[in-house]
């Protein structure tokens, strides 16, 4: 591995790193159990990002084998993979809500690192449908997890 491509992934795990600890001390300083909008709860944002987490990736180790995954493959579209998960979720605790979406970040990292040079910066099939390089996909996913963080925000008073 090049030391520039050693540096991008890096710097797209600290990245990840760093959006995971401010969430999470977001979330942890409210009850889990506190309505962010409509009936989802701190818990059910977590665990929303948890799942798309995981469909982030299905879809790197899908590119790393030379396919592509879209969540719409296994369910009708976004807005019914997002109930799903939240239905399949909402008794869980929270604490293992969150380990959920902190095992999945983990496996993220992983992907990333384990990605072959000359695909690093191939373009690869996100789950939501669009293609994209791997940098940009943590780009989006960490833009996806700061909007819903600045939800969270607003109950504590610090958006």
């Amino acid at each position: 591995m090049s030391l520039p491509e050693r540096e991008e992934k890096a710097a797209l795990n600290q990245q990840l790193a760093d959006a995971l600890a401010r969430t999470m001390s977001a979330a942890r300083a409210l009850n889990a159990e506190s309505v962010v909008h409509g009936d989802w709860r701190v818990k059910d944002i977590i665990g929303h990002l948890a799942a798309w987490e995981v469909a982030c990736v299905f879809a790197l180790r899908a590119y790393q084998q030379g396919k592509e995954y879209q969540i719409t493959d296994d369910y009708p579209s976004e807005e019914g993979f997002n109930q799903r998960n939240y239905h399949e979720r909402y008794d869980v605790p929270a604490d293992q809500v969150y380990e959920e979406w902190a095992t999945a970040r983990a496996r993220l990292k992983a992907a990333i690192n384990e990605t072959a040079p000359e695909k690093f910066e191939g373009q690869m099939r996100f789950p939501w449908g669009p293609r994209g390089t791997i940098a940009v996909l943590v780009k989006d996913t960490i833009g996806h997890e700061e909007e819903h963080r600045a939800e969270i925000l607003k109950l504590t008073g610090t958006a």
